[in-house]
């Protein structure tokens, strides 16, 4: 392959973008050239020359196709998962029109506009409402703007950890971030011993119970309702409802999960034979934390084996 060759090249970036990197400077200053590149894929714009980088034409272009590669095209590059917009002078990261057209193709390129438009209410907008973590790269007064906030925590609840303290602490915030993703309740410190709150995030997901208050992880409705979901896991509960033999029934019974929760379990339900037998016919592995005499058991045994085939 002859990389100095106009033609050949234009034809292999129409192809493969990414060979845009082994043309010749000249070729890579080559508009023609570059344009075929970042028409196929955004990111080629790399590899283009200083001047053509600053040609808003080019940066254009770019910001507007696609911006992740598939395996086909890099299967060895990680760089493709930063945002085209990284790329373009920093004159274009200041240009309204260029940055607005960048976020709406990929919400990242915000962390790459100017200061000025990472306070732009519109283009903030457009970033967080197809990423709401990109609500990490608003202005400090945007992670404080209640509507903005919102946005962003209904399309990804763990965006909250981006708002300011006070929307942190905002109850109706929370609730929508919870909702999203149960997780969420890691960045509302102030909320985690509502019970309405943490409800709200233990129906989304049983992992969230570890970040609930003390008094809530020893509240059996709550730990019963994080118990229906496949990610619980029982040594998040109280010390108390870990001796609870509807709890730990539940946590060790599910088919999603594995047996092993019974290793959180009281020594009183590792001597029970009932929950001892649902959790090594869900997971044989969990016969090793049963009581001694469980573990002897024939009937006990013989589920365990009966479940690892």
């Amino acid at each position: 392959m002859d990389w100095n060759n106009k033609q050949a090249v234009l034809t292999e970036v129409t192809r493969n973008s990414y060979t845009l990197r082994y043309a010749s400077p000249e070729l890579q200053a080559d508009r023609e050239v570059v344009l075929a590149a970042v028409s196929k894929h955004g990111y080629a714009l790399n590899y283009a020359s200083p001047e053509l980088q600053a040609d808003r034409e080019v940066v254009l272009a770019a910001v507007s196709h696609p911006q992740r590669a598939d395996f086909y095209d890099a299967p060895k590059i990680t760089e493709e998962m930063v945002s085209t917009l990284k790329f373009a002078s920093t004159q274009l990261k200041a240009d309204r029109e260029v940055v607005l057209a960048a976020v709406s193709n990929d919400s990242r390129a915000l962390e790459f506009a100017s200061t000025p438009l990472q306070g732009d209410r519109a283009i903030v907008l457009t970033a967080i409402s197809n990423w709401g973590k990109a609500l990490e790269f608003a202005s400090t007064p945007l992670q404080g703007d209640r509507d903005i906030v919102l946005a962003a925590v209904s399309n990804s609840g763990q965006a909250l950890q981006y708002a300011s303290p006070q929307l942190q602490a905002d109850r109706v915030v929370v609730l929508a971030a919870v909702s999203t993703n149960g997780t969420a309740l890691d960045f509302a410190s102030t909320l985690q011993d509502d019970r309405g709150v943490v409800l709200a995030a233990v129906s989304k997901d049983g992992f969230a119970l570890q970040y609930a208050s003390p008094r809530l992880k020893n509240d059996k409705e709550v730990v019963l309702v994080a118990a229906r979901h496949y990610n619980f896991q029982l040594k998040n509960a109280s010390r108390r409802l870990r001796d609870d033999r509807e709890v730990v029934l539940a946590a060790v019974s599910k088919e999603q999960y594995l047996g092993y929760e019974l290793k959180y379990a009281s020594t009183r339900l590792k001597d029970d034979r009932e929950v001892v037998l649902a959790a090594v016919s869900n997971d044989s592995g969990a016969l090793k934390h049963a009581s001694t005499e469980l573990k002897d058991d024939i009937e006990v045994v013989l589920a365990a084996v009966s479940k690892s085939g």
